[in-house]
């Protein structure tokens, strides 16, 4: 998933699941991917396994959402917080929103100080069709395991 407006960007790369195998179903959920971003401030690259199968299903249907002018939660956060999404209708954008390990700042995060580090996107100049196809890629790659 790759969104770029006025050298400001935001990748999503799904890599591998992070457990091949596991006694425990919900383990075989977890992905590990990568993200880099550049707004006028920072550029920065992380990864871990911060996201499930079913959430980037999740996150695809938000998209989906979104497109179709139908969706009622504006934010979409996953179970480690490091990566969420946000839908400004009103002012027509979308956040991508950094927190922790995802955060610009990095190792030099401070937990209790340091905030949600956002970069905006017009959802007017969205190739969504294109976001959302970038996430059916991985769902298909990555589907949900038992």
């Amino acid at each position: 998933m790759f969104i770029f407006q006025n050298n400001i960007f935001f990748k999503l790369t799904v890599k591998s699941y992070e457990f091949l195998n596991s006694a425990h179903e919900s383990d075989l959920e977890w992905l590990n991917i990568k993200i880099e971003a550049k707004d006028n401030f920072f550029e920065w690259t992380s990864n871990g396994a911060f996201i499930t199968v079913s959430e980037l299903d999740n996150l695809q249907k938000w998209f989906k959402e979104i497109k179709t002018k139908t969706c009622k939660n504006k934010r979409m956060d996953f179970l480690e917080n490091e990566l969420s999404f946000q839908y400004f209708e009103e002012k027509k954008c979308i956040s991508v929103n950094f927190d922790f390990s995802f955060h610009p700042k990095g190792n030099e995060y401070v937990y209790g100080k340091d905030k949600e580090y956002k970069i905006f996107f017009n959802i007017e100049l969205l190739d969504l069709n294109k976001i959302i196809n970038d996430l059916n890629f991985y769902i298909l790659k990555f589907p949900k395991r038992k």
